[in-house]
């Protein structure tokens, strides 16, 4: 998925379990933002936290 997101131009990548290693690889050497266990209010940023404004 991380890859079709890179060939997309998709900068921001948003999901409810966690990413595999490879996908956090991939995120940091191509910029995009990686976000796992999104819940509610919570979240884990993994990579490129820049352009996730926190509370």
């Amino acid at each position: 998925m991380i890859l079709k997101c890179i060939f997309a131009k998709i900068k921001i990548i948003v999901s409810k379990s966690a990413p595999t290693s490879l996908a956090i690889k991939l995120a940091e050497k191509y910029g995009v933002t990686l976000i796992g266990f999104a819940r509610k209010n919570k979240m884990n940023i993994y990579v490129n936290q820049f352009r996730i404004k926190k509370r």
